[in-house]
C-alpha cells in the first residue's frame, strides 16, 4: 500500500540525457555531505554548480 500511495503523489522522471549529469552530481553530494569533506549545505550548492556546468557544456 506504502508504494501505491507514493505512485499516487510522485512526479516521473524526465527521460532526458541529462539525467545522467544529475545522477551523476548527486552521488559526489552524497559521498562529500556523508564523508564530512563538506557541510551539507556546501556540498548541495556546489554540486548544482558542477550539475549546471556539465549540462551546459554536454549538451
Amino acid at each position: 500500500m506504502a508504494v501505491i500511495e507514493q505512485y499516487n503523489n510522485s512526479i516521473p522522471m524526465p527521460n532526458i540525457p541529462e539525467m545522467a549529469e544529475v545522477w551523476t552530481g548527486a552521488e559526489t553530494m552524497m559521498f562529500d555531505a556523508g564523508s564530512g569533506n563538506k557541510t551539507p549545505e556546501e556540498a548541495a550548492n556546489d554540486t548544482v554548480e558542477i550539475i549546471e556546468q556539465n549540462i551546459e557544456q554536454t549538451y
